[in-house]
């Protein structure tokens, strides 16, 4: 998938998130391929993040297959745990990370 169809994806999902079985109420920001730093190196990049006004956090991964699922699931995991670390007002269990396919039919019904 080229780089410009995977973003299309990440528009289409952040500006339709009950689509993708997110919640489309009560959302503070969202944040697509924002870049996670460490000391001044990127550390992650998940591809969006939502961020509600009651202190939930929930991270996205897209992938356009099945293929990479484990690679989307250790970056879901290393996103959660930076901001778990660096978002001083955002408790650990308001932490929720999804991975979303390219075969999911909420792409359908848009």
């Amino acid at each position: 998938m080229e780089k410009e169809d995977h973003r299309k994806a990440l528009e289409k999902i952040a500006a339709n998130p009950e689509q993708f079985g997110l919640k489309n109420e009560g959302i503070k920001q969202i944040r697509i391929e924002e870049k996670l730093f460490f000391e001044e190196n990127i550390l992650i990049e998940p591809d969006i993040v939502f961020e509600y006004h009651n202190g939930e956090i929930h991270i996205v991964e897209y992938k356009d297959n099945g293929q990479h699922y484990k690679k989307a699931r250790q970056q879901l995991v290393r996103s959660a745990a930076w901001i778990g670390r660096y978002r001083k007002d955002i408790s650990l269990r308001d932490i929720y990370t999804h991975i979303i396919l390219g075969s999911n039919p909420g792409f359908k019904e848009i």
